[in-house]
């Protein structure tokens, strides 16, 4: 009797909040995951049948031989997010060269496909409401925002190869149970009423789960050298705050600060981080970012990939009972 050899997977960024939800469903479909971690102790979330390897994007060979000879797969959702300048340089190299180490580790495992988790904001920042599709100019190439610039150079880079198989896969505003540090900020400020201006961007929210799933049907039927947009349902930040403060059934505030008012502010503390050596709450980049204006055609992938997404009130629902039960509203 043949054995049944089951899909080979290796994760980067398998502590972080999609890193998380991506190991555990493909583990859940009968994948042999191995999930990089920085540090194990933070894996507290991952299923008991995933293997852990200790490790960081910027030195591979302290874990490749960790690895099986040959990877079915490799997702890198590993990336540095921050948007205080002092941390440039770091972001730099974990955006860019760390994707350079594991597009090589792919290479040398043979895989059958190498998927990477880009973002969005390749797309660039836009002051004018946009209607996003992946034909759309890939400004952020030229963005002053170092994650912006990091994140679109280094799904340039992965483009620029054509020894390896690669999907791209470009989520929007991911949201979610298991969100403790990104949109679940603004959701126990909202809950305790400390929220002190609505942001004026807008965006597409999408359940993580969903990314999730529709990174793993990239791999069974995303064409190469293609970008897929991951999003749901596109609202403005009023909205947004709106429709989680009437399911917290508190009082949502009712300032929109200019943004002109929140550049100057940024500037301000920003400068004051240059002194203390400390990060602010808010930078000049952060305020941009919060400020684009987007909605997003998820239709190539809806097709393509079979990508689905549940309402927004579902991943709310389910988002808010998650906090409720961590104590964190």
């Amino acid at each position: 009797m043949t054995a049944i050899i089951s899909k080979t997977a290796f994760v980067t960024g398998a502590t972080g909040f999609l890193g998380t939800h991506l190991c555990n469903q493909l583990q859940e479909q009968g994948w042999q995951v191995f999930a990089l971690c920085r540090n194990p102790q933070k894996a507290t979330e991952l299923n008991k049948e995933i293997t852990l390897i200790k490790g960081d994007i910027l030195d591979v060979d302290s874990f490749s031989n960790n690895l099986p000879e040959h990877l079915t797969a490799v997702f890198h959702t590993a990336a540095s997010t921050n948007t205080w300048f002092k941390n440039n340089d770091m972001q730099t190299k974990t955006n860019i060269e760390g994707t350079k180490n594991i597009l090589k580790l792919a290479q040398e495992k043979s895989v059958e496909k190498y998927i990477h988790i880009s973002s969005v904001v390749v797309f660039g920042i836009h002051k004018t409401l946009t209607n996003i599709t992946e034909n759309l100019s890939k400004s952020g190439a030229d963005s002053w925002i170092n994650y912006v610039k990091t994140k679109t150079a280094a799904e340039n880079y992965v483009l620029s190869q054509n020894k390896i198989d690669s999907v791209i896969i470009n989520p929007t505003h991911i949201i979610g149970p298991g969100d403790t540090q990104n949109w679940a900020r603004l959701i126990q400020m909202i809950a305790k009423n400390k929220l002190p201006s609505i942001p004026n961007g807008a965006g597409s929210f999408v359940d993580v789960r969903d990314v999730a799933a529709g990174i793993i049907q990239s791999f069974h039927h995303g064409k190469p050298g293609e970008n897929y947009l991951l999003g749901g349902t596109d609202m403005n930040f009023k909205q947004f705050v709106h429709t989680v403060a009437d399911k917290l059934e508190v009082k949502p505030t009712k300032v929109q600060l200019p943004n002109f008012l929140l550049k100057t502010l940024a500037h301000v503390k920003n400068n004051i981080s240059r002194i203390t050596n400390k990060e602010p709450d808010i930078t000049p980049e952060s305020v941009a970012l919060i400020s684009d204006l987007y909605g997003c055609d998820a239709r190539k992938a809806r097709k393509e990939l079979h990508y689905q997404t549940r309402s927004i009130d579902e991943t709310l629902t389910d988002t808010l009972d998650f906090l409720t039960k961590e104590k964190l509203i």
